[in-house]
C-alpha cells in the first residue's frame, strides 16, 4: 500500500468517526427538544385540551406560549421547506 493510501483511510476513519460523534450529539438535542415540547404541552395545552376539542380551534394564548418557548420556529422552518419542495418552483424542468 502506497502512503497516499494509507493517509486517504486514516483520513475516512476520523471523517465516520467525526460524523457518528456529530450525529450522537443531534440525537441527544432531538431527544431534549422532544422531552421540553411533550413537558410544554402538559402544563399549556392539557388544561385546555376540552377547550380544544370542543371549539376545534388552537387557541392564540396556547400558540403564544408555544411561540415564546421557541417551538413555533420549528413548526414554521419545517413548513416552509415542504412548502419549498411542492412549489412550483421547485418542480424540475
Amino acid at each position: 500500500m502506497t502512503l497516499d493510501f494509507l493517509r486517504f483511510i486514516s483520513c475516512k476513519k476520523s471523517l465516520i468517526l467525526l460524523s457518528n460523534l456529530f450525529m450522537n450529539d443531534i440525537e441527544k438535542e432531538q431527544e431534549m427538544i422532544k422531552a421540553a415540547a411533550a413537558k410544554a404541552a402538559q402544563r399549556i395545552v392539557q388544561p385546555k385540551a376540552a377547550e380544544i376539542d370542543a371549539t376545534g380551534e388552537f387557541p392564540e394564548n396556547v400558540m403564544d406560549a408555544f411561540g415564546k418557548q421557541g417551538f413555533l420556529s420549528i413548526i414554521l422552518l419545517k413548513s416552509m421547506a415542504e412548502m419549498m419542495q411542492t412549489s412550483p418552483l421547485s418542480a424540475s424542468s
